[in-house]
């Protein structure tokens, strides 16, 4: 008998992984559930127009499984959404600090900055 084989430690390594990511499932679910609740109060705030006394991160939206961002200009009324998980930001960056590029190319010279409507799990609704 000789050492274990390369596809034998390979093997080793993957089942290794698998339950490591078995045992991590509750507490990412459990991360998932706290940053869905984090950002339904902050849409609900958002809706009845209370102040905004947190912003949400990009982060928190792509874990909470709600990664498409909705936003209007409230000078012409075009409607975008963006996903989130394909912008080159950082994940603790504040939903907010995208206005700015979110803002209405058609209104120039002076565009009025992109009012966000809220995040969504799909890009559908």
């Amino acid at each position: 008998m000789g050492a274990p084989s390369e596809h034998h430690l390979r093997m080793k390594e993957e089942v290794a992984a698998f339950v490591a990511g078995l045992k991590a499932a509750p507490l990412r679910r459990g991360a998932s559930r706290f940053a869905a609740r984090v950002l339904s109060l902050w849409d609900a705030r958002r809706e009845r127009g209370g102040p905004l006394l947190f912003v949400p991160t990009i982060g928190a939206c792509i874990v909470a499984e709600r990664p498409f961002l909705t936003f209007h200009c409230p000078a012409c009324q075009v409607y975008g959404r963006v996903d989130l998980r394909t912008l080159d930001r950082h994940p603790e960056t504040p939903v907010t600090s995208l206005v700015p590029s979110l803002s209405c190319q058609r209104c120039t010279p002076n565009p009025p900055f992109a009012k966000l409507d809220g995040l969504a799990a799909s890009s559908s609704g």
